[in-house]
């Protein structure tokens, strides 16, 4: 797609500037705790977990995959006991395991889901290994909440499946067709899960609090999706596996350049983000508007500092660059440095756990 990465950094750098992206001093050391102790966990689920069955995964992406999703559920969902962000990170971990399979599979290229709705409705094991493993997993994480955010999340979950479904057939839109790429986009953007998930049971009373948790839902969907779109189109015109995107799609369906269509994003999530801001501190709730201003704070953070999104790569490439370049290094560095990058050594935790795995079996026999 023809769009510099000096042209892109600067669309980067007028959002993050629009949406007010700033960070507070230097994290503390619980915040490395945190970081090492859910990625452990996280690990530990897929390394020993029986459930865990028919799923290989290589080491060294099991690895980066658990850092991505450790770093972003501990920095968005900095409200959550542990005991919360433990089971929340291992679903995402799932999530992005088959949304990025590794080995080329997707939905459209296996018989295993010809029974999945039938069995699902009559509480039947999934044939599918990734889904059998998912489901017999969920119900840990779905406990922690209220009956809103379970049905919510399930609902949002099969909504990911669908959406999975859909981007393996590879369709990117016709011309025309609009309201297509949204579509698309909210069924595997995750984004009204996402909502529901900052809401425990243990710190949120849903009788209480409904109306201010369902407009939260509602209203940061977006938000999750857009932002998410806005800083993976560096990654993704990257990615050998041509994956679809919410870029591209907007190029095909309204004939717009890549320029064209990332500032559309662009906007679209700093309003998003300002109209979720603006109905919270309209409602006077304390408490639920301090969790999504962190939430939104820690997302953006991720998406700045993680190594998934490449924009220590992307920097490097414009070079001295210009002021937008300048600037972007900064809130790069301020990122990297809110997120304990430099801190935390996800590598020697994953051979900790990994040799702890090899003394378990040793033991075992």
């Amino acid at each position: 797609m023809n769009l510099t990465a000096e042209r892109y950094i600067e669309l980067l750098v007028d959002f993050l500037d629009k949406v007010g992206y700033s960070e507070q001093g230097d994290p503390d050391e619980d915040l490395v705790q945190t970081l090492g102790h859910v990625f452990t966990e996280t690990i530990d689920h897929f390394r020993y977990e029986s459930r865990v069955r028919g799923i290989e995964i290589d080491r060294e992406r099991l690895t980066s995959t658990v850092r991505t999703i450790t770093r972003m559920t501990v920095f968005g969902w900095r409200n959550l006991p542990r005991e919360v962000m433990v089971p929340l990170s291992t679903y995402f971990t799932y999530v992005i395991l088959e949304d990025d399979p590794g080995d080329g599979s997707t939905l459209v290229h296996t018989p295993f889901m010809d029974s999945f709705a039938c069995d699902f409705l009559r509480g039947r094991e999934q044939a599918h290994p990734r889904y059998r493993s998912l489901f017999s997993f969920f119900p840990d994480l779905l406990r922690c909440y209220g009956q809103h955010s379970q049905l919510t999340m399930l609902k949002s979950n099969l909504e990911l499946i669908l959406g999975f479904w859909i981007e393996g057939r590879k369709f990117k839109g016709s011309p025309g067709a609009g309201a297509y790429p949204m579509f698309l986009r909210r069924l595997n953007g995750l984004g009204d899960f996402s909502g529901a998930a900052l809401f425990p049971a243990s710190q949120f009373d849903e009788r209480e609090q409904y109306e201010d948790i369902v407009i939260v839902i509602a209203q940061i969907e977006p938000v999750v999706a857009l932002v998410n779109d806005l800083f993976s189109f560096y990654k993704e015109i990257h990615d050998p596996a041509g994956d679809v995107s919410l870029v591209e799609n907007i190029c095909i369906t309204d004939e717009l350049d890549a320029e064209q269509a990332i500032h559309r994003i662009a906007n679209d999530a700093a309003s998003a983000i300002r109209d979720l801001i603006g109905v919270l501190e309209s409602r006077r709730s304390e408490v639920i508007l301090n969790t999504v201003n962190d939430f939104v704070q820690g997302y953006i953070r991720w998406h700045l500092c993680d190594e998934r999104y490449r924009m220590r790569e992307l920097i490097a490439q414009c070079g001295n660059g210009n002021s937008a370049t300048a600037r972007f290094r900064t809130l790069h560095e301020m990122a990297s440095r809110a997120g304990c990058v430099d801190r935390v050594d996800f590598h020697a935790l994953s051979r900790a756990t990994s040799e702890a795995a090899f003394d378990k079996s040793r033991t075992a026999v």
